[in-house]
């Protein structure tokens, strides 16, 4: 059996595992030290909340959390204009706030951003209508439905759902979601 050194040399190896002095798993030890960033996400207790809008919570992270829907949004969209292909693979891709199981978010999902109470002006000179703890750089992200050749999307100026060619681009954008935790 192969000993890893710990801090000292007091450390041995216990059934298989790597003990401290104390007899504290080593591993236990440095997880407590060094919370580990998984597929599951950053440890809660090194997540702070930074700000809130009725059912919306701003984390530090880059993440808002909808607590009357349970999703938890990118706290803003990829910023330039892309296809609805590009816009799937960045929200696949995406990493933000050290989650790994992002997507493209459905229409419905989108429509339950929409307040028409609540307006700010985005990059592109556009107004967009949702809480303003998630910044869009233009108003209309992709949706994750598709037929044939044109792609869902859903225009935060005026909170209308409607198809466009999965090829265009002009003023689309990709804002990831996934399941809050």
């Amino acid at each position: 059996m192969m000993l890893v050194p710990g801090c000292g040399d007091n450390s041995k190896s216990l059934e298989g595992k790597v003990v401290d002095g104390k007899g504290r798993s080593l591993a236990s030890v440095a997880e407590k030290r060094n919370p580990i960033v998984n597929e599951a996400g950053p440890a809660p207790s090194t997540v702070k909340e930074i700000g809130r809008d009725g059912r919306f919570i701003a984390y530090d992270n880059g993440t808002v959390l909808d607590t009357g829907s349970g999703l938890m949004w990118a706290a803003t969209d990829n910023g330039y204009d892309m296809d609805w292909k590009g816009a799937k693979s960045y929200c696949e891709n995406f990493g933000g706030g050290g989650y790994t199981d992002w997507r493209l978010p459905t229409q419905d999902e989108l429509a339950g951003l929409y307040d028409p109470a609540i307006t700010y002006k985005t990059n592109c000179g556009f107004s967009a209508q949702l809480t303003k703890l998630i910044r869009l750089t233009c108003t209309t992200p992709w949706a994750s439905e598709t037929r044939g050749r044109d792609a869902a999307c859903f225009r935060f100026l005026s909170g209308t759902r409607y198809w466009s060619p999965q090829a265009s681009g002009d003023t689309n954008r990709a804002l990831p979601v996934r399941f809050g935790k």
